[in-house]
């Protein structure tokens, strides 16, 4: 095939050009430009990582179903099925409320953040209780070094003044 030949692929709607030359680094570099996603090729592996930037329901992945495209991606092992791969909005159900739908697996709720780690079919239940031993500890603790402190103040005020002693004079 001549090296400048270029056999289009389209990905998210954006075609990019590859030549029979491009190194796999060269084609994740041309992917990445062409449509922001995230896409590299590790050499030790011999895998080739494509992903977005976004995540939840925004985070879309999308192969044309054209023959270049798909033999592109046969050659990467993709499977055809894959033509469309979209993320998930996580969702959690806060105090038996409706459903709230987050862009990401780490939210911030009431002042509680949370990571999500796992999908589950059954509910899981978060509590949050005040840690008043550890309150206590804190206070305590406080009072204690400002009682060393004024201890220490009191100690130096009531020490013997020698007002008969001069100052040394200057050399």
């Amino acid at each position: 095939a001549d090296e400048n030949s270029i056999v289009n692929i389209t990905i998210n709607g954006e075609e990019i050009g590859l030549k029979s030359t491009d190194t796999m680094s060269d084609i994740a570099s041309k992917i990445r430009t062409a449509t922001g996603l995230n896409a590299n090729y590790d050499s030790g592996a011999k895998r080739f990582f494509i992903s977005t930037k976004t995540t939840g329901s925004d985070a879309n992945i999308t192969f044309a179903n054209e023959a270049n495209t798909q033999a592109f991606m046969g050659g990467l092992d993709f499977s055809t099925a894959d033509l469309s791969i979209s993320g998930n909005n996580s969702k959690i159900k806060y105090n038996d409320t409706d459903v709230i739908e987050y862009q990401s697996n780490n939210i911030s709720i009431n002042g509680l953040n949370l990571t999500l780690k796992a999908e589950t079919t059954v509910g899981e239940t978060v509590s949050v209780d005040t840690d008043v031993d550890g309150a206590y500890n804190k206070i305590k603790e406080f009072v204690d070094e400002y009682n060393k402190l004024i201890d220490g103040f009191d100690s130096k005020l009531a020490e013997k003044k020698y007002r008969d002693f001069q100052p040394l004079p200057a050399v």
